[in-house]
């Protein structure tokens, strides 16, 4: 899917299954505050959506997984570095 494609809005369509969609944007929504802020973006817009999915709003959301599983070493990386000789009470 191209990525500057804008997903469609449901009209007089059925909508999918909306579970499976809200689970994963909300899991991926955990994901880009917590370590990955570099799909922030793409996940805001596809949680836009997820009142009433269509399969295109699956599909986008499949192609935000993909990228995850091509990039597995970016994000933040919290490290706990303390140069005092202070004790943490």
């Amino acid at each position: 899917m191209d990525p500057n494609t804008p997903l469609p809005y449901p009209s007089k369509e059925a909508p999918v299954n909306d579970l499976p969609l809200a689970v994963t944007v909300g899991s991926l929504n955990y994901l880009a505050v917590c370590n990955r802020p570099d799909f922030a973006h793409a996940v805001n817009r596809q949680a836009r959506h997820s009142p009433k999915p269509l399969p295109e709003h699956m599909d986008a959301a499949t192609g935000i997984l993909r990228y995850l599983a091509g990039m597995p070493t970016h994000g933040i990386l919290y490290l706990l570095s303390c140069t005092c000789n202070d004790r943490l009470l």
